[in-house]
């Protein structure tokens, strides 16, 4: 079960295109739960991905 946002506290998330939180870098190591920085090692959950447009079409067919 997940806590509510509310009660976990912070939480950072990886998201595309993201600088690492530890050394500022953007080369990212991304698996399907997590992803790594490639050059410190930090990992981060990823988001939730949102949906685009080729979900709505896909959605449609």
């Amino acid at each position: 079960m997940i806590a509510a946002p509310a009660t976990r506290g912070y939480a950072v998330l990886y998201r595309a295109a993201q600088l690492c939180p530890s050394c500022g870098r953007a080369h990212w190591l991304v698996g399907r739960q997590s992803a790594e920085c490639a050059l410190c090692g930090t990992a981060l959950a990823l988001a939730p991905r949102e949906p685009d447009a080729a979900d709505e079409v896909a959605g449609q067919a």
